[in-house]
């Protein structure tokens, strides 16, 4: 499957529709909430507004045995952010168990900036319980030194046995 430019338009400015339709933080290629035994696998997500893949979990433990491989991602500000919850369940728990991000490639993330934010983070990761990610390929991830905001992983948040390894920046 490819989604590309999924959720907004490039409208003129002198368009009626430009400030409703334009890019904005809020439109991912998938955005997707408390899944189980969920597996994206040989996708290509491509220019996305914000992300290419939006995890987020309402509630404690509501992502699990998630499955993210083999998969392209091309441009976006973030390419896959799993994790980011309501701030009401963030008390050292886990919200996400059992996933794996792996053999992905995501080019280019951060370069567009459709939204004029200048974010640049290939894969976010925060609240994991039992997770890996391993031998991903980041190439031409956009990385300013003079900016703080651009990762090529960024890992944050409450974080228990999860296994970085072998990954390519």
């Amino acid at each position: 499957m490819a989604v590309d430019h999924n959720g907004w338009l490039e409208l003129p400015i002198e368009h009626p529709l430009h400030k409703k339709a334009g890019a904005t933080i809020f439109n991912h290629n998938t955005y997707i909430g408390s899944s189980v035994g969920l597996e994206l696998v040989g996708n290509m997500f491509l220019r996305a507004s914000s992300m290419g893949n939006k995890f987020r979990s309402d509630t404690i433990y509501g992502e699990s045995d998630v499955l993210v491989r083999d998969n392209l991602y091309v441009e976006g500000e973030i390419g896959i952010g799993i994790g980011g919850n309501v701030p009401e369940f963030k008390n050292g728990t886990a919200h996400f168990t059992n996933v794996t991000l792996t053999d992905n490639v995501l080019v280019e993330i951060g370069r567009a900036r459709p939204t004029n934010r200048t974010l640049s983070w290939a894969i976010d990761i925060n609240d994991w319980r039992w997770g890996q990610v391993s031998r991903n390929l980041f190439v031409n991830v956009t990385m300013d030194v003079k900016d703080p905001n651009t990762f090529g992983l960024h890992v944050h948040g409450s974080m228990h046995d999860t296994a970085l390894t072998d990954n390519i920046m």
